[in-house]
């Protein structure tokens, strides 16, 4: 990097703000996979790191052309991940993605309002409560759940389940 970027993300840092290009800025959260165990620690281990600006990464794919629910790349598995453990800092989508199209995904436009406790586990199942609904993981069947008044269309209910 050039000694202006540098010097641009220094005022950033003293400012409170963050960059990706932040050398220590972001870290990484672990993703969970489909195996019980790994998923269980990647909860964990991500939980834990809360108190510090985090991302998680989803699969780069053309969005569905239906409305949600996005399915392909364990999309749903890793957006409840994400809602399960992000903190106050936290970013969940693609990296630099320089040859390919910007996406958006139709979940982006959840409101899923803010978090009102901490993560909490049930054997392998894990939930939190946000001030819109429920999100849970299953890490033994590998299936997401999101109980969320629904976005734009209706101010009811709505349940998805995944798998």
């Amino acid at each position: 990097m050039n000694a202006t970027v540098l010097r641009a993300q220094k005022l950033l840092q003293t400012k409170g703000k963050w960059s990706f290009n932040t050398p220590g800025g972001f870290k990484r959260m672990p993703t969970p996979t489909n195996v019980s165990s790994q998923c269980v620690a990647a909860l964990e281990a991500a939980a834990a790191m809360a108190s510090v600006p985090t991302t998680m990464y989803a699969e780069y794919f053309a969005p569905p052309k239906a409305p949600a629910p996005t399915t392909a790349f364990d999309f749903q598995q890793r957006l409840a991940a994400f809602l399960l453990v992000r903190g106050a800092y936290s970013f969940f989508g693609h990296g630099w993605i320089t040859d390919k199209p910007v996406v958006w995904y139709p979940e982006y436009d959840w409101d899923v309002g803010v978090p009102l406790e901490n993560m909490t586990r049930s054997g392998n199942k894990f939930s939190r409560r946000w001030s819109r609904g429920n999100v849970s993981l299953d890490c033994d069947s590998f299936a997401a759940s999101f109980t969320f008044k629904t976005m734009k269309e209706s101010p009811a209910a709505a349940e998805l389940r995944f798998q």
